[in-house]
């Protein structure tokens, strides 16, 4: 037993390096689209005489002086990715790209290992359902969002500061020089884009609720709420704001709910559109029901566990309707159906992840929890809503599905039997997807790479 524990403190490593080769793969074949044209030669919104891409660094802050008055105030991951670029081009860029989102995968592994026992004697399975959980991801939300470079710094690098965060202050280090670091984390997670922002500001006032409740609370978690405020004020102060805002005119004159009643119905859509991600999502709430019933002493509650299981599997079925396009499932009626009952599970699920954290004393993962459904409750005031808002939510709910599932499997008989099973379907769900997303985008690089030879040499 003890070889085996020694063997398995270095599968988590064999497999980041592993996933780290096949990201380099993948964002190798991620090349220059849209809106990266206007960024790579400075040009993105602004009134411009500077041409091409091999600019100096005075010209790139010029660049996002005039980007802050008329585009927007999202300039410390333009500054970081351009600055990448302006160092060694694209291929910098891919290289970056790919090693920060192995340190994102890396730090959610580190985070689940923290909290839950299990997963500390069984770090070989946590790190491949960790590193496979990727393929979760669809091309809805890729194609727009993690292989599209202007936004994969914004909504997907910023992701990595505030989970370095809850890696480091889990530890509870009271060093001035540690909490100094933390307050630099906080302020690069807020200073990212609008609704990310607005969660990181919620999760310091979460934190500090918390803190004070536990008499833990230290003019270190002040200074976290004020750094927070500080990134989103420096997002929401900018000029270039109001100007993108042209064209929305009737949206800004709507109240309240009028706002939640034109957004919902598009949040739901493009919600229903992660099949897979929805799949392991409500799979987790069925395992995770399913503990809570077997430890609740009240009937009345654990009948509400069963029924709210009931509740997910007529949801999965109903993808048989919407997505296999029957007449039932394209009437209007339908889908304002759906779209209620949906609303309703997300509240049982938030209900069911609070009792779970709760009475496993998770309270952090319960905020960083709350923290990620601000993100998405953001969208029910915005006019716009892209796939690519998502990706907070796709990549952070791992830590709550992993989590789910690895505390259920310390508790269930045959565990090796049950864990061969989950592993198998993880990698069925996962690997044929990423599979054929690296393949399309691997035909695409050669068919960008040939018209990139003709032009230049036209």
């Amino acid at each position: 037993m003890k070889k085996i524990l020694k063997v398995q403190k270095f599968v988590p490593y064999i497999l980041t390096t592993l996933f780290f080769l096949y990201l380099c793969l993948q964002f190798t074949s991620v090349m220059v689209y849209c809106d990266d044209y206007g960024y790579y030669s400075l040009s993105y919104g602004v009134h411009s005489t500077y041409k091409g891409h091999n600019y100096t660094l005075i010209q790139l802050l010029s660049f996002l002086r005039e980007h802050y008055f008329h585009a927007n105030g999202r300039l410390l991951y333009f500054f970081i990715w351009l600055f990448i670029y302006h160092i060694g081009e694209l291929k910098l860029v891919q290289l970056a790209a790919a090693a920060i989102v192995t340190l994102i995968f890396f730090s959610i592994f580190k985070i689940i290992l923290h909290y839950n026992d299990y997963a500390k004697n069984h770090t070989a399975l946590l790190s491949v359902m960790c590193f496979m959980s990727y393929g979760i991801m669809e091309i809805s939300i890729l194609r727009f969002g993690m292989y599209w470079f202007v936004a994969m710094f914004l909504y997907v690098v910023s992701l990595l500061p505030f989970l370095l965060f809850q890696i480091i202050y889990l530890k509870k280090a009271n060093r001035t020089s540690t909490n100094i670091f933390l307050i630099i984390l906080i302020f690069m997670s807020a200073w990212s884009q609008e609704s990310w922002s607005v969660s990181t500001v919620c999760f310091t006032l979460f934190l500090a609720v918390y803190e004070w409740k536990m008499n833990n609370l230290s003019k270190w978690n002040i200074f976290y709420i004020f750094v927070a405020a500080i990134g989103f004020g420096l997002l929401i102060s900018s000029p270039g704001i109001q100007q993108r805002a042209t064209g929305y005119e009737t949206f800004y004159t709507f109240n309240v709910l009028e706002k939640v009643k034109y957004c919902l119905p598009n949040i739901m859509l493009l919600f229903n559109k992660m099949r897979l991600f929805q799949l392991v999502l409500w799979g987790s709430q069925i395992i995770l029901s399913i503990s809570l019933a077997k430890n609740e002493k009240k009937k009345s509650v654990k009948l509400w566990d069963y029924f709210y299981i009931i509740c997910i599997l007529l949801k999965l079925s109903s993808y048989f309707l919407i997505y296999q396009k029957t007449e039932i499932g394209n009437t209007s009626f339908y889908i304002w159906l759906s779209n209620i009952f949906t609303c309703y599970l997300i509240i049982c699920m938030i209900v069911q992840v609070t009792r779970y954290y709760i009475s496993k004393e998770k309270i952090i993962l319960l905020l960083v929890f709350f923290s990620t459904v601000i993100s998405i409750g953001c969208l029910l005031i915005v006019p716009e809503i892209p796939d690519r808002l998502f990706l907070p939510l796709a990549i952070l709910s791992n830590i709550l599905n992993l989590d789910i599932i690895m505390n259920y499997l310390s508790g269930v008989k045959y565990n090796l039997a049950v864990r061969i099973l989950v592993f198998s379907i993880f990698m069925a769900l996962c690997l044929p997807n990423m599979f054929h997303i690296y393949r399309a985008y691997d035909d695409n690089a050669k068919i960008w790479n040939d018209n990139k030879i003709k032009i230049e040499e036209a």
